[in-house]
């Protein structure tokens, strides 16, 4: 298994990418893509495996 997904608010997405770039560690590969569904962090971890934390786009929606 090269890659797990979890879906979480948009709050804790954005908290996950500030403590990945706080800690400084280039080599996460951190970055947000958007699938038009759902929003996506990306993160590499040390062993190599590709974390995702996605956002969807419907819960963004009843939010408002």
């Amino acid at each position: 298994m090269r890659h797990i997904a979890f879906k979480v608010e948009a709050a804790a997405q954005e908290a996950i990418r500030e403590r990945v770039t706080a800690a400084g560690h280039a080599e996460t590969n951190a970055h947000v893509v958007d699938h038009g569904y759902c929003v996506s962090l990306y993160i590499t971890d040390p062993n190599g495996l590709i974390l995702e934390f996605a956002v969807d786009h419907t819960s963004n929606n009843r939010r408002r």
